[in-house]
């Protein structure tokens, strides 16, 4: 604790402008593929040791953080959407803890979704790296940690940044990854919502929060969210603050789909919690067991099925903000 409210205290003109050792991870798919280049000549110019690595398959941020990380690099900068940040958090931890306590990450958005991004009003525009680097502020923001199936059917925990949905959620993001639209943001997500819920089954759930069940009934869906939007700026969880230690619940009711249609303007609204058929819940740690298997939507990425645990890990990732 006494290092964390050390560096809470430093700005990044103190801190991030020391000589560091960077590395740029970058999506280069992520935003229709317009950022494979950063301006890194001011921050070349400042002494910084630079790297850059493009992802090229499913998890390679992962790998490719990790070992940046062993060999001492202390400035993660991810360029991408949620799945890109997703895979970065992924590689700083190693059994709960930071590989490299010193390294911090700072996120510049360029998928159209980038819901993370949203929470935590992130807005890049068109500065350059060194500039964000000279205006950014060291925070840290909870994390969740997942348990669940993969498609093979093997238990395997991860991280998550944003939520994860349990459901119809899972079952869209799935529909939208298998035709490689990912990272299509809003205009991509809601047309396969639309279309998903009219096919959609919903299933019966046992929900469980912080020891406690509070449903056992047909549900078509239940999110758990660390940030407040999903879908290229859909805000599902109203209120939900990735710095408090503790998540926002939000389960959707045993609807049918002309009323999750009729209704979805409400969430655009931030009044959906008001509908009979939407509860809210806030809890640290969640269990969910569903009757059939039910596929995950984890900050974007869909990688395998319930039955799931999901818990808070408070203030564990140093992320620059600007």
């Amino acid at each position: 604790m006494a290092n964390r409210d050390i560096l809470n205290q430093l700005t990044v003109s103190k801190y991030i402008n020391s000589e560091r050792k960077i590395l740029l991870v970058i999506n280069p798919t992520a935003g229709k593929g317009l950022i494979k280049e950063l301006p890194l000549a001011g921050v070349e110019a400042q002494g910084h040791q630079i790297k850059k690595s493009l992802t090229a398959f499913p998890g390679h941020a992962t790998k490719i953080v990790q070992k940046a990380l062993l060999t001492g690099y202390d400035l993660i900068v991810a360029v991408g959407g949620d799945g890109t940040f997703n895979e970065v958090i992924n590689g700083f931890f190693r059994q709960d803890k930071l590989i490299n306590p010193r390294a911090a990450l700072l996120l510049i958005p360029n998928g159209t979704g980038s819901d993370f991004a949203r929470t935590i009003k992130l807005q890049p525009r068109e500065r350059s790296l060194e500039q964000l680097m000279a205006s950014a502020l060291l925070n840290y923001y909870d994390l969740g940690k997942i348990t669940y199936l993969t498609h093979q059917g093997k238990n395997k925990m991860r991280y998550f940044i944003n939520l994860i949905d349990v459901g119809l959620g899972g079952e869209t993001v799935h529909q939208v990854n298998r035709k490689k639209a990912r990272g299509g943001g809003l205009f991509t997500y809601l047309p396969a919502v639309l279309k998903k819920v009219f096919s959609y089954q919903n299933s019966r759930f046992t929900l469980e929060i912080d020891g406690e069940r509070v449903l056992n009934k047909q549900i078509s869906t239940v999110v758990v969210a660390n940030g407040g939007f999903f879908g290229g700026g859909i805000e599902i969880a109203t209120g939900a603050d990735p710095t408090d230690g503790i998540f926002e619940i939000v389960v959707i009711g045993n609807m049918q789909p002309w009323q999750i249609v009729y209704h979805l303007p409400k969430v655009f609204k931030g009044t959906h919690y008001q509908h009979p058929q939407i509860h809210h819940y806030r809890g640290q740690q969640v269990n969910i067991i569903t009757e059939n298997k039910v596929l995950l939507d984890v900050d974007g990425e869909d990688p395998g099925t319930s039955p799931v645990s999901i818990e808070i890990m408070p203030g564990v990732l140093p992320i620059y903000i600007y």
